[in-house]
């Protein structure tokens, strides 16, 4: 999505764009040194793709989906501590 809208802004040929931006999504720090002559859009644009890429897709997506049901009760009856037994059975 990002990188269609880096092709129209950005003056740089695509297959440089495409690897600056799975770059950025994998966080494995490799460049073609075209990320300096990019616009202020376009480094925001690949700020926000390393962030993305640092949290995982997984986790957003964990974050964004709303559970159904949850498959878990709490415990409705007395927990007893030791001392509380020992008092009450004499």
């Amino acid at each position: 999505m990002w990188l269609c809208f880096m092709t129209i802004t950005e003056k740089i040929p695509f297959l440089s764009l495409l690897f600056e931006v799975f770059s950025a999504f994998g966080t494995v720090g490799h460049s073609m040194g075209v990320t300096a002559e990019l616009s202020d859009i376009g480094k925001f644009l690949i700020c926000l793709t390393m962030f993305i890429g640092r949290l995982g897709p997984l986790t957003l997506f964990f974050l964004l989906v709303k559970p159904k049901n949850r498959h878990y009760r709490y415990a409705h009856n007395q927990v007893y501590h030791c001392y509380e037994f020992s008092l009450n059975s004499y």
